[in-house]
């Protein structure tokens, strides 16, 4: 799982000097990294690495931490998950052995100790988060192809319908292309499905 920024629909250079003009009172100031920052809102989603279909989603203000939004957004219908370092939290990790879920969040290096580095560094944990690329391309085809780079109205309840049916589209798109494109479901399934890993997708 992971996380995507959407622009909101405003004009964000007259609100430099005083942003309280926004006419989207939900939106809020973000960043993608620490250098590029953004005015908008936050499209989180699971993916499953297999099949590539969106499992869960929620939109948030941009202001949102990426690691609150963990426990609302990953599907703890899989085995294994895999996220970036901003969901590496005890809390998560928790919530993971709690649901008998395997944890491959990438592990922050402050706090790498050697049972940490040991965990990382088993096969499995390795080849799920070498499939957390796929969700980074399934985001950019939501912004490039159907609209999510920004928002289309005001307000987050709107941007949340936005976001929904945006990922409805793209499952759909995705299920026609795995039932007509590449043969019957049994020749599709690869080792990741089979261990039921999700994975994150970055904007």
């Amino acid at each position: 799982m992971d996380s995507t920024d959407v622009k909101a629909k405003v004009d964000t250079f007259k609100m430099k000097d005083n942003p309280d003009t926004s006419p989207d009172k939900d939106a809020r100031h973000g960043y993608k990294s620490e250098n590029k920052p953004f005015f908008g809102y936050k499209a989180h989603a699971a993916m499953d690495a297999d099949s590539e279909f969106i499992t869960k989603l929620d939109t948030t203000p941009g202001n949102t931490h990426d690691g609150k939004e963990f426990p609302k957004v990953v599907d703890l219908r899989s085995k294994m998950t895999t996220a970036d370092k901003a969901y590496d939290s005890k809390k998560n990790h928790r919530l993971l052995r709690k649901k008998r879920t395997i944890s491959a969040i990438v592990i922050k290096k402050n706090r790498k100790s050697r049972r940490l580095w040991k965990h990382e560094m088993k096969p499995e944990i390795i080849a799920a988060q070498r499939e957390r690329p796929k969700i980074g391309r399934k985001f950019a085809e939501l912004k490039r192809f159907h609209g999510l780079k920004e928002a289309r109205y005001w307000g987050l309840a709107k941007m949340a319908i936005q976001f929904t049916m945006t990922a409805i589209a793209c499952n759909l798109k995705r299920m026609v292309k795995l039932l007509f494109h590449q043969g019957p479901p049994e020749t599709v399934k690869t080792e990741s499905f089979r261990q039921g890993i999700t994975v994150p997708i970055s904007g």
